[in-house]
């Protein structure tokens, strides 16, 4: 057939935590009435899967078109029972619960998923103030964590840290976060909805009885990764003449990249993998080998890999988050991570040490420094908040390459970083890492956000 961009219906979320803001600050149209926590873009996660609703596969799920046609829309050699990644927008305009996500092996061995949730936030839009909460401080013993979770004390135990507009924070599975409120971000996960919390409310602030909330916070540091400490950053950015391209994260199950475009795009044929295109600004014009598709505020689509080379046409100024999976192995984009070694053995955090007392903790102190771009699949590379002193940099922060005033995430993009930063554009491998499974919850878990 022949292939073109796929547009979805969008899962809403109406957990407690959430207001207006996609609607109203970032403009979605088609919404319904009252409280719009999370809208997930592109999702083949169980019930949730997006239904098209453009061109000839209109009214079929992805779930569907997945499994009829593997290689032409995700990738030649692409196996796996679900679209591989998951995407929303999310209103924090109250704080989100205190809470992780399972990893891979525990996804596996606790719940018999194939994957866990590890994902990566880019913010659309903080409130002057607005803040995280992510991973866990240093030397702290289970029974201290489940004290100050009782407590609801977070602070105690696990550092704040400040956020702007156009930051990336990279979260691997098993490690606590937080955020909000008066936030707004755009976040890509393995596909998965495995989540452990420690408050004492559900997703919708009904209050838990004693026994559960206590399950739930021992439950939580069953599956707590306490070695690793997300931290915001600008990420590593270059221009390409007047547009700018900003990759905020980067591991073996997604890439995130920020596009500010003043000129058009061509994204040329990727036969071995897909790309999604969220749009947090005016709108753009698609055109492909079959016609043009228009993709507007607030809207987002996937690029099938059969698709081909596909332009990109800013109406104006235009924003997009572009996510894919990469290929680590690439020499390009390995070239722009190695050659980061020797300077992130210079530049990086002071490994965090943790004794951890449960089977799940393990009884040995885990040493891992922080890098905070790349997952721990790479080690010793860059940490993009450190500027290289020596590297150039190029600057995307003129007038004409910041969102417009009027744009709902006005200001979102940061200076870039080194200009070594390139972007990968050949074909990559795509692995097998998401699973639908029947078993329900074992340990009184609920589905819940992010």
């Amino acid at each position: 057939m022949d292939w073109y961009p796929l547009k979805l219906t969008a899962h809403v979320r109406t957990y407690a935590f959430g207001e207006r803001l996609i609607p109203d600050r970032l403009g979605k149209a088609g919404l319904p009435e009252g409280t719009v926590a999370e809208t997930w873009e592109i999702s083949d996660y169980r019930d949730t899967t997006g239904t098209i609703t453009t061109g000839a596969l209109a009214g079929r799920t992805l779930h569907e078109v997945v499994a009829a046609h593997p290689t032409e829309l995700v990738g030649a050699g692409w196996q796996g029972p679900h679209f591989p990644l998951l995407e929303k927008f999310l209103d924090a305009s109250h704080m989100l619960p205190v809470h992780l996500h399972a990893d891979d092996e525990t996804a596996w061995r606790v719940y018999g998923e194939l994957n866990g949730k590890t994902e990566a936030w880019h913010i659309l839009w903080a409130a002057p103030g607005a803040t995280i909460l992510a991973g866990v401080k240093p030397g702290l013993a289970r029974d201290d964590l489940f004290r100050a979770f009782k407590e609801q004390d977070y602070d105690r135990v696990m550092p704040r840290y400040p956020i702007k507009a156009g930051d990336t924070v990279y979260v691997p599975s098993g490690v606590i976060h937080a955020f909000g409120p008066d936030t707004l971000i755009f976040e890509v996960q393995q596909t998965s909805d495995l989540t452990q919390s420690v408050m004492p409310t559900d997703m919708y602030g009904g209050r838990l009885d004693e026994t559960t909330w206590n399950a739930r916070i021992s439950a939580t540091l069953d599956e707590l990764r306490a070695t690793y400490l997300p931290r915001p950053h600008p990420g590593l950015a270059r221009r390409d003449g007047a547009n700018c391209y900003v990759v905020g994260a980067a591991d073996a199950h997604f890439a995130l990249e920020r596009w500010t475009l003043t000129e058009p795009h061509m994204e040329p044929a990727h036969a071995r993998r897909c790309m999604t295109l969220s749009n947090v600004g005016e709108p753009v014009q698609l055109a492909y080998a079959g016609g043009t598709e228009t993709l507007g505020r607030a809207e987002s689509c996937i690029l099938p890999a059969a698709i081909g080379e596909v332009r990109v046409t800013p109406g104006g100024e235009s924003s997009l988050i572009a996510c894919y999976i990469p290929d680590l192995t690439h020499d390009r984009f390995r070239w722009v991570l190695l050659r980061w070694h020797i300077l992130a053995e210079r530049l990086s955090d002071v490994p965090v040490t943790s004794a951890r007392s449960s089977p799940r903790f393990g009884t040995e102190p885990v040493d891992q420094p922080h890098y905070g771009w790349v997952s721990e699949y790479i080690p010793k590379t860059f940490h993009p908040s450190q500027q290289a002193p020596t590297e150039p940099t190029a600057s995307c922060t003129s007038a004409s390459n910041l969102p417009s005033a009027t744009s709902p995430c006005a200001g979102a993009i940061p200076p870039c970083g080194p200009v070594s930063a390139r972007r990968p554009t050949c074909p990559r491998t795509i692995r097998t890492i998401s699973s639908s499974s029947p078993t329900e919850d074992r340990q009184g878990r609920e589905r819940a956000p992010h």
